[in-house]
């Protein structure tokens, strides 16, 4: 009938077996409760339930299991709820009849004892680990809030300048940020940056970024004296092995001209209307934390209306497929030239879909992030 009495001599169980009653239960009914005394012990014959342990699913049983025999074994209250999931067919034996027989075989009584024992520490070392684990997955579900809180919460339209991204972490947190502001009525910013690697340790690099941005942004918001900070938080408070890559750019609506800092980022698209062209805005120095001052090199480049920009991340250009084929920049300048005509949320969402359908089954392999600039 079950592993737990595979060793009982037939005649035993025979008698064992011919004094239980059937019972049934719904999904949902409780079982057994966790605290009560246990007065019977239950074979399992159809259907499925749940161990519940300080509100947790431990684990579910089935056809073959039994339950409660932990409580009549070493007289202690039930040490955990059990529902029904399913519809169950149980064999339930009372106490005394249980008593009966295992008195009749005291070598026997004594390894149900030892076996109860080990089960009880088991099940309570499980709850500890699931336990844990669950606060685990809680404070990284938290912590994926506060990032994505960081990052703009609508796109930012100023004159004929539209700009709208997203940022899409490999992991439950991600090391790419990006982020766009006003910074008078002429100039509008543009920041995109990645940490080395993803997960939790480069999350918290581009917190200190965005404080480090935005505080410099009200003291001096020129391009070099934002990368200089940039640089400044990774050199100085970055593990020795970490480092940034950064673009910032700053567009000039009187003047129609743009400014920006690229540290070791991959280089911005640049789409002419005009000529119907792509020109990169090449990176200006090497990727912020690598030493204790930025190179002092800044890109200017003239707009027109219509001009489309687009900035990225590395986990776009580096996305795999099956074959470990990367997507590369080619396949972005077409991603870029066939949708020119559409707006810059969906050329956004078209890169996304081209690259997505490129790595398939394979799926996501870094941190995501687009930003696409109509000017």
């Amino acid at each position: 009938m079950t592993e737990f009495f595979k060793t009982v001599e037939e005649d035993h169980l025979t008698q064992f077996v011919r004094l239980m009653d059937e019972v049934r239960y719904t999904p949902n009914d409780v079982v057994l409760r966790k605290g009560e005394q246990g007065d019977a012990m239950f074979f399992i014959v159809a259907g499925t339930v749940s161990v519940l342990k300080q509100g947790i699913r431990a684990l579910d049983l089935g056809a073959g299991d039994c339950i409660g025999e932990m409580a009549l074994l070493d007289n202690d209250p039930r040490s955990a709820t059990i529902v029904a999931v399913t519809p169950v067919v149980t064999l339930r034996r009372r106490r005394d009849d249980f008593d009966e027989l295992l008195n009749s075989t005291p070598v026997m009584k004594g390894m149900y004892r030892i076996l109860v024992q080990k089960i009880r520490t088991d099940l309570e070392t499980y709850v500890e680990s699931v336990r844990a684990q669950e606060q685990v997955k809680q404070d990284l579900r938290r912590a994926r809030e506060i990032q994505e809180a960081m990052l703009p919460q609508s796109d930012l339209s100023v004159g004929s300048i539209y700009i709208t991204g997203v940022c899409r972490p490999a992991d439950s947190i991600g090391g790419d940020y990006y982020d766009h502001m006003v910074l008078d009525e002429n100039r509008i910013g543009v920041f995109i940056g990645d940490a080395a690697g993803h997960g939790f340790h480069s999350g918290l690099i581009g917190a200190m970024i965005k404080s480090g941005l935005f505080t410099q942004i009200e003291v001096n918001a020129d391009v070099l004296a934002v990368m200089s900070t940039v640089n400044r938080i990774v050199h100085r408070h970055g593990p020795d092995w970490s480092f940034f890559t950064a673009c910032f750019i700053i567009f000039d609506l009187s003047k129609i001209t743009l400014r920006y800092s690229n540290a070791g980022h991959p280089p911005p698209l640049h789409y002419q209307a005009r000529t119907g062209r792509i020109k990169y805005l090449e990176t200006t120095s090497y990727p912020a934390g690598f030493s204790h001052e930025i190179e002092k090199s800044v890109g200017t480049r003239t707009w027109e209306n219509g001009d489309i920009l687009v900035l990225y991340s590395d986990g776009v250009v580096e996305a795999q497929d099956g074959e470990r084929n990367q997507f590369g920049f080619e396949r972005l300048e077409q991603c870029v030239l066939s949708s020119v005509h559409l707006s810059p949320s969906d050329i956004k969402n078209h890169i996304l879909a081209r690259v997505a359908d490129y790595t398939g089954a394979k799926g996501q392999q870094d941190d995501i992030t687009v930003v696409v600039a109509r000017l």
